[in-house]
């Protein structure tokens, strides 16, 4: 079912899992359910920092909800991704370098380019890379 699909091996099963997160927290299960089907809302989208290299974390959040606002499109930064594996709560100083992936929760049809170009003219100034 999965042949030629890129993927991670889990462990446990999808339920023992959300068992042990829904005693952390009763909604995270919810949600990461949502986020695995696919099905409804915003899914996640790995893309590639071009014109936000050089940012923090911090200024991504803040351009990255104002882009969003401008331009209707529904998009929240979830994880930054280096070479050394994703940061999933990443410090508000830590820059985002070349080479570095930002993983974004958005809704089908997400234009990454075109959102990135967005958030640089929020910000006020010519891209950084």
């Amino acid at each position: 079912m999965f042949e030629g699909i890129n993927s991670t091996a889990v462990i446990e099963s999808l339920e023992v899992l959300a068992l042990v997160q829904e005693c952390q927290d009763p909604h995270s299960a919810s949600i990461v359910q949502r986020l695995l089907l696919n099905t409804a809302g915003g899914n996640p989208n790995t893309v590639a920092a071009q014109r936000t290299v050089g940012w923090s974390w911090m200024e991504f959040g803040q351009y990255c909800m104002e882009a969003s606002e401008r331009c209707g499109v529904l998009a929240n930064p979830l994880a930054l991704v280096k070479q050394s594996g994703p940061l999933v709560c990443p410090p508000p100083s830590e820059l985002i370098d070349q080479g570095d992936e930002v993983s974004i929760i958005a809704t089908p049809g997400f234009d990454w380019d075109a959102f990135e170009q967005i958030m640089v003219e929020c910000r006020g100034g010519a891209a950084s890379a």
